[in-house]
C-alpha cells in the first residue's frame, strides 16, 4: 500500500509542486508582503509547471494540430504580463493535473493490456486419441482440432465443449464475478477460465479470430485512437 502510494505521489510529483508552490506564493505576498519575491516565485514556478505543456504544445503544431490548451497558454502569459501571478499559476495547476491524469491513465491501460495479452498460454495441449497429446503453438491450432484445458487455465480458444460438463469464470470478459455451468455442445470463449475440471473442446475459430484476441484488438484501437 505504501509503495503504491509513493509511486502514485512521484508520478503526479508536478501537479503537487505546482499547488505547493501556490501556498508558499500566498504566504509570500498576503502575509509576508514580498512583493517582488512573490512575482520572481510565481514566474519559476510557471515555467516549471508548464514546461511539459509547452512541449506538447509544439509537437502538437508541428503536426498541425490543434487543442485548447494554445487557449490556456495564451492565458496564463496574459496572467503573469497582466500581474495575476496567481491565476496563472492556478491555471497551470489545473492544466499539469489534467496531463498528468491523462497520462497516469493511459499508462494503467496499457499495463492492462500487456496482463490481457499475457493471459493466453502461448502453446496448447491437443487431445488425441482420448489422451493429452504433444503441445503446439496456439497459432498453428485449426478449426476442429479438440484441445484440453486443465483445472485454472485459461480457454486459449473458442470452442464446442465436448467433456459432459464444465464450470468456467467468465468475469474477464463480462466484469461479472458469476461462475457459468456448461454441458456438452456448449460453446466456451476463449479468455474465460475453467475453474472446474479437466476439459476438452473442439476448436470453433483460429486464434487470430478468437473472442478474446478480438478484445485485445480492440483495446489496443482505442488506445491508438486516444494517443
Amino acid at each position: 500500500m505504501r509503495k503504491s502510494t509513493t509511486k502514485l505521489v512521484h508520478f503526479f510529483k508536478i501537479p503537487i509542486l505546482v499547488l505547493g508552490s501556490i501556498i508558499v506564493y500566498s504566504f509570500l505576498l498576503y502575509f509576508f508582503k514580498f512583493t517582488t519575491l512573490s512575482a520572481w516565485w510565481a514566474g519559476i514556478v510557471v515555467a516549471l509547471g508548464s514546461f511539459d505543456l509547452l512541449k506538447d504544445t509544439v509537437n502538437a503544431l508541428k503536426n498541425k494540430q490543434f487543442a485548447l490548451d494554445y487557449i490556456a497558454i495564451v492565458a496564463i502569459i496574459v496572467g503573469l504580463i497582466s500581474g495575476n501571478y496567481l491565476v496563472a499559476m492556478v491555471i497551470v495547476f489545473m492544466l499539469s493535473g489534467g496531463q498528468t491524469l491523462e497520462k497516469y491513465c493511459m499508462a494503467k491501460a496499457k499495463q492492462s493490456l500487456t496482463a490481457l495479452t499475457e493471459r493466453i498460454p502461448n502453446e496448447v495441449v491437443l487431445w488425441n486419441g482420448g489422451k493429452a497429446d504433444i503441445r503446439r503453438p496456439i497459432r498453428t491450432i485449426g478449426v476442429g482440432e479438440e484441445i484440453v484445458v486443465r483445472k485454472g487455465e485459461v480457454v486459449p480458444l473458442d470452442g464446442i465443449l465436448i467433456s459432459p460438463d464444465a464450470v468456467t469464470d467468465e468475469s474477464s470478459l463480462t466484469g461479472e464475478p458469476f461462475i457459468f455451468e456448461k454441458v456438452a455442445g456448449d460453446h466456451l470463449r476463449s479468455g474465460t477460465i475453467n475453474v472446474g475440471n479437466r476439459v476438452v473442446l473442439k476448436v470453433t475459430k483460429p486464434d487470430r479470430e478468437s473472442t478474446y484476441r478480438k478484445i485485445i484488438e480492440l483495446v489496443q484501437r482505442a488506445q491508438i485512437e486516444k494517443a
